[in-house]
């Protein structure tokens, strides 16, 4: 049933399909995901698109065909919430901290829901290797951010941070 609402007409019943498959232990069906990604109109649905496949993705068993086709999407990419859920998706993939940084060089992004963006979908990559690098850079971000909303994310985000290694 969530997986059929893929189709529907309206982006926002797509976005909290997307949100809903995540939550399903059992959906592991990443070529779904991928073909609805492919023909996704609305960016925001195309961003929580990419959100699931990079929850459901288990990187040491992906096959390379799908990643190509990951990168291949990623490369006719427009919109910067989708290029930033790439970004995450990529660091899951290749642990490589340069995606990290691109994903935080968007912290400074005038649009707050961009910022509410990046730490949402980083947050869903975390691990050892990036965690305190992540928690400086929203120390400091946290110093100049104007937006309610995202300091109080920010918020949250430090004390997880400050207690990822614990």
């Amino acid at each position: 049933l969530i997986a059929r609402m893929l189709d529907d007409r309206n982006y926002l019943v797509r976005c909290e399909a997307y949100d809903a498959l995540i939550e399903i232990e059992s959906f592991k069906e990443i070529d779904i995901l991928l073909k609805h990604l492919r023909k996704e109109r609305s960016s925001m649905a195309r961003m929580h698109a990419v959100a699931a496949i990079c929850e459901k993705l288990d990187a040491d068993k992906t096959h390379e065909s799908v990643i190509q086709s990951l990168k291949e999407l990623f490369e006719q990419e427009k919109a910067t919430r989708v290029s930033i859920a790439y970004y995450a998706l990529f660091y899951k993939i290749e642990k490589q901290g340069k995606f990290v940084d691109l994903t935080l060089g968007y912290l400074d992004d005038a649009d707050y829901h961009i910022r509410l963006n990046v730490i949402n979908l980083l947050h869903d990559v975390t691990d050892e290797n990036v965690a305190h690098h992540l928690l400086d850079e929203y120390m400091s971000r946290y110093q100049t951010e104007e937006s309610r909303s995202v300091k109080t994310l920010l918020e949250d985000e430090i004390g997880y941070l400050e207690n990822f290694n614990q």
